[in-house]
């Protein structure tokens, strides 16, 4: 922060007109993390990072402009702007506090970390000493670190607090497991209101075991409350690859204690997982001094019925069997407005699944045309999704077309949508239909190869309600 604010013109500038600028600046700023800290649409705080003079006068302005907290881990943390920043805030309630990274944050897989663990560490310590007290005002606490030592530095602090009264969103994320050292939760934590928790894989094994109080609101009515009636929790649980040893857990530890997450009737429970490493059954046996289990001797595992859509992101197959072979939703919970959706994005698909039925599923980025067709041949739903799959060509719709006995897909499915796979012709598909007595209600194709001819179309038109093929590319909003 630079200390010599007299030799630049604008330092002249009398209090009032600085205000009076910020407030037009604010008018016109509409940010989102992630963003560089240096970015100038993150108002106040790129403004108040300029100089000492500016964050003084950044401040005065209503508490209103400070109920958003962002402390960037990119540069050094001073204790002075943190608290400068929380007493701007004043008494204001659900706020939105953020530490990040800026290179945790991005999405480029390449970049690579450029802070040493023990910096990050520190910063993180720094900026949670003027925070945590507040934890209670919070709505919204979102911790992107690059090494996960960073983040259980933060769970600390969260633990020490203990009241999250206000909190709905918890984010507690890093890019690269520097320590497998367990997490620390003090037991029982409370979050009554929570409804979104990022974490790592192992803290979140860690913090089931604390037995924390997740849900059922509070006693008190609260009139701003009434869209929390509907039960959700979305659980992410986020990358986990130890840069050395063993990961400290099985597949089977993380099912069961994602079964003892949801216990049930209590609430519907959107999971994802993505890019974790597991121990081998045995191996992780062998290493507590147990030996290995014998298949005769295992209990019947419990099922997961407590999930609503799942989304599975960079799993090897050990994994996706264990998990499939005990997901079982209860079928219950569709009238009550619950999707069953299963998402398997860049997944190793590479044996045998059980996918029970569930309405919807969608392959992303799924590389080989066995692993698409195990994977469609072990499902039977109604909406079907295929993204940036490239190895999805007309070889596996014949396959679906000629298969014995005859695919339940190709018995219930009513709506499907196929995204930037190349190799697909429409000449396949109506033979699948037409052979399969198939009737769509709906099917979009984007970047379709080549557009329909008028005698392609009317065929579609027979067979399906709603009709879209063209190459334009599908845009996410």
């Amino acid at each position: 922060m630079a200390e010599n604010q007299n030799q630049s013109p604008i330092a002249s500038l009398a209090t009032e007109t600085l205000c009076y600028i910020f407030e037009l600046v604010n008018s016109e700023t509409r940010w989102e993390i992630p963003l560089k800290p240096d970015n100038p649409r993150l108002f106040p705080f790129a403004q108040a990072r300029v100089c000492r003079h500016w964050r003084d006068v950044l401040v005065t302005l209503p508490s209103i402009y400070w109920r958003k907290i962002i402390v960037p881990l990119d540069a050094p943390v001073l204790p002075s702007s943190v608290a400068a920043y929380v007493d701007a805030s004043g008494n204001e309630e659900r706020m939105e506090v953020h530490l990040l990274s800026h290179s945790a944050t991005s999405e480029a897989e390449e970049e690579q970390p450029v802070l040493a663990p023990q910096a990050e560490c520190q910063r993180v310590d720094t900026a949670m000493q003027h925070l945590a007290p507040h934890l209670a005002r919070f709505n919204t606490l979102s911790i992107h670190t690059q090494y996960r030592s960073a983040a259980l530095v933060a769970m600390k602090h969260i633990s020490a607090i203990g009241n999250a009264r206000m909190l709905c969103t918890l984010d507690i994320v890093s890019r690269v497991a520097d320590t497998t050292t367990p997490a620390s939760f003090a037991p029982g934590l409370t979050f009554p209101w929570l409804e979104s928790i990022a974490i790592d894989t192992r803290s979140f094994i860690d913090w089931v075991h604390s037995k924390p109080k997740v849900g059922g609101g509070e006693d008190e009515e609260d009139e701003d409350d009434e869209f929390r009636d509907t039960p959700w929790l979305a659980l992410k649980l986020t990358s986990y690859r130890p840069t050395s040893g063993l990961s400290g857990f099985t597949s089977t530890v993380l099912i069961d204690t994602i079964d003892a997450f949801a216990p049930k009737g209590k609430y519907n429970l959107y999971l994802e997982i993505s890019d974790v490493a597991f121990d081998d059954e045995d191996a992780a046996r062998a290493a507590s001094g147990l030996r290995p289990r014998r298949s005769t001797t295992q209990p019947k595992p419990k099922k997961l019925d407590q999930l609503d859509a799942v989304k599975l992101t960079s799993l090897d197959y050990p994994f996706l069997k264990a998990f499939f072979d005990r997901y079982e939703p209860e079928q219950d919970y569709l009238g009550d407005g619950g999707r069953y959706r299963v998402i398997l994005s860049k997944c190793s698909i590479t044996g045998p699944l059980s996918i029970r039925v569930t309405p919807g599923l969608v392959l992303d980025r799924i590389e080989t045309q066995e692993e698409i067709l195990t994977a469609l041949k072990a499902w039977s739903g109604a909406e079907l999704e295929i993204i940036d799959c490239p190895a999805f060509d007309d070889a596996v719709i014949n396959t679906l077309r000629t298969s014995k006995p005859v695919l339940g897909l190709c018995k219930e499915l009513q709506y499907l949508f196929i995204v930037r796979c190349p190799d697909i012709s429409a000449e396949a598909l109506l033979k699948l239909f037409d052979e399969r007595q198939m009737w769509l209600r709906k099917m979009h194709v984007y970047a379709a190869p080549r557009v329909l001819d008028e005698c392609e179309e009317e065929g579609f038109r027979e067979l399906v309600e709603d009709l879209s093929w063209t190459r334009t590319d599908f845009i996410t909003s």
